[in-house]
């Protein structure tokens, strides 16, 4: 039977908590007790005085292991949280000791803008040597969870990925727009695509259910003609550039990141007859769980960079049609200045 919030506050201690996540992580009480340095006896010991203070069983055995209970995954979730804000109490009382250092971990989804991610990082750095910056490149559904769990403090992506946005604040940043692209001499790129020609090509594209693939989808059902059939489905960015390069497959990127590559004479863009709308990017936190001052730091000057290069975060796409391009690399005809743009 579960006690009173008092008598949780009175038997919880910080290393059981680590030793529930330790179980967890590795799925062994013997590994779990090297993990927090105790002996396995006393393991078994700390996680039945656990058990007895929630007033329930937090993981049965299975196969392959221990395996956490519905009531043990909310433990979890809490214990990890807990821990976490431990680490950042550690870290804000160790930059204070020494003059500026500490960790910030933050997440962001596949180079919204490629680089003023990296510019604000090198800017924050300049200001604050001390300090280590994470930084994990993934799709908002994959780094939402992490965020959630206190893995990460904050992470730059899209709000309409959350299966909770509850617990969730979303500070919008920038809208984005999505630009189609394929290798740098691919002769794709000298003529202008209907989304039943695009259908028969071959695709490299995020995974289904990430709001741009998810954008893309619905592009092609707007125009009566159903998704690409011939996919292959990827995370890495790094592995789309490389597949482009080496084949006559075509994707859809961020239209800076597409006017990037092409710049650098990696990609060549594609003119189609598809309109893409893709809800804004920003900046997602924990409700109620500040960050720490270097996180705050960090997130500001980010804002500032995507802001300046990202446009304004409008209430909806641009309803104008797409600059025209070159036929020769795909680039616009004419270069957008990089100061702020105007708002769509």
């Amino acid at each position: 039977m579960l006690g009173s919030l008092a008598s949780l506050v009175a038997k919880l201690r910080m290393r059981q908590l680590a030793l529930v996540v330790a179980i967890a992580d590795h799925r062994s009480l013997r590994e779990a007790a090297d993990v927090v340095h105790v002996s396995q006896p006393a393991a078994t010991k700390m996680l039945r005085e656990v058990e007895a203070s929630l007033g329930t069983a937090v993981f049965e055995r299975a196969r392959g292991g221990m395996r956490s209970t519905p009531a043990g995954e909310v433990v979890l979730r809490y214990a990890r949280i807990t821990l976490a804000d431990l680490r950042r109490l550690h870290e804000e009382l160790a930059e204070i000791d020494s003059g500026g250092s500490g960790h910030v971990s933050i997440g962001s989804v596949l180079a919204p803008e490629p680089l003023q991610i990296a510019r604000a990082i090198a800017r924050f750095k300049a200001a604050r040597p001390a300090v280590t910056v994470s930084l994990q490149i993934g799709t908002s559904d994959a780094l939402i969870p992490r965020l959630l769990s206190a893995e990460l403090d904050a992470v730059i992506g899209r709000q309409t990925a959350a299966a909770d946005t509850r617990r969730l604040a979303f500070e919008a940043l920038a809208q984005e727009r999505l630009a189609l692209v394929a290798g740098p001499d691919s002769p794709m790129a000298a003529r202008r695509w209907t989304a039943a020609q695009l259908h028969e090509l071959a695709w490299v594209l995020l995974p289904p259910g990430t709001p741009v693939r998810r954008a893309l989808e619905d592009a092609f059902r707007r125009r009566k003609v159903s998704p690409p059939a011939s996919v292959v489905e990827t995370n890495s960015m790094f592995t789309v550039v490389s597949l482009l390069q080496n084949s006559q497959m075509v994707s859809a990127i961020s239209e800076r990141a597409a006017a990037h590559f092409a710049a650098k004479g990696e990609l060549a863009v594609l003119e189609s007859n598809l309109h893409f709308e893709i809800e804004p990017y920003g900046v997602l936190r924990r409700k109620g769980r500040p960050v720490t001052p270097a996180t705050e730091a960090l997130l500001a000057i980010i804002g500032e960079e995507l802001g300046a290069h990202g446009g304004a975060a409008g209430a909806g796409p641009d309803p104008s049609p797409p600059a025209r391009r070159s036929r020769t690399r795909g680039l616009p005809a004419r270069a957008e200045p990089r100061g702020r743009r105007r708002a769509p």
